[in-house]
């Protein structure tokens, strides 16, 4: 199969609930792209986050008997969207 994107490892692009925590604050997300490195996912309102938080992100897998993702992370990028969402993309640190 070839493979032309530039990046290292390929993204599927996903629907799933995730729930990423940072300093003890849970924000509930949709993440809609995942790799073996990172996540990018949607909040519904603002995050308060900024490039270089760390925490920890936990991705569903969509129901069976699969467990979530769980993983530390490292935010890379926090862009705003449509109607007051944001994106933020993640890069794993540890994937558990």
């Amino acid at each position: 199969m070839y493979h032309s994107e530039k990046r290292d490892f390929r993204r599927m692009t996903v629907e799933t609930n995730a729930k990423i925590s940072v300093n003890g604050v849970e924000l509930a997300v949709t993440c809609v792209d995942l790799s073996s490195t990172g996540a990018r996912m949607i909040s519904q309102s603002p995050t308060g986050l900024a490039d270089g938080d760390k925490g920890i992100v936990e991705i569903q897998s969509g129901g069976g008997h699969t467990a979530p993702l769980e993983a530390d992370f490292t935010v890379i990028r926090v862009s705003d969207v449509d109607d007051h969402k944001e994106e933020v993309a993640v890069r794993f640190d540890e994937v558990r």
